[in-house]
């Protein structure tokens, strides 16, 4: 149904049919075969079709050039190479891998520098919340004191 809707739409957009009522385009022979729909959807849910796991000899683009031969007049299947310029865009080619690995030091020194900056942090903290104890005291200590005559 979906199909048909998309294909209706289409047609009557490029053909500009829009405007001639309920005038159905693709009804009788012109229709949706649905049993070519579900072989089409078997082939195409039976293989990987990530393009890195697909090698350029495979069924699958033959069975498509073959499909659309039929259908269409100038088929051609054209193989191209990404500009190495853009890094946008990374195409992979068969089954072709690359594995690095990298040898890098121990995260222990990451992990003493955020143990002392969440010290630092803490101390931070506890200074600004009890800032009042720590003003009376260093009152206590400026302030001079009186001596005791006896």
């Amino acid at each position: 149904r979906n199909i048909e809707i998309v294909a209706e739409a289409l047609a009557r957009y490029v053909y500009n049919v829009s405007s001639h009522g309920n005038l159905q385009l693709f009804s009788g022979g012109l229709g949706v075969q649905q049993d070519l729909v579900e072989a089409w959807l078997g082939q195409l849910t039976s293989q990987p079709r990530a393009t890195q796991l697909l090698p350029k000899d495979h069924s699958l683009h033959s069975n498509l050039e073959e499909a659309m031969s039929r259908y269409l007049k100038d088929v051609k299947r054209t193989t191209f190479k990404a500009d190495k310029r853009d890094p946008e865009f990374q195409f992979y080619d068969g089954a072709t891998y690359t594995m690095s690995a990298y040898n890098v030091k121990p995260a222990i020194f990451d992990l003493f520098l955020a143990v002392a900056i969440l010290g630092y942090l803490a101390v931070v903290y506890l200074a600004v919340q009890n800032f009042h104890f720590l003003y009376s005291a260093m009152q206590k200590l400026s302030s001079p004191k009186k001596l005791k005559v006896q």
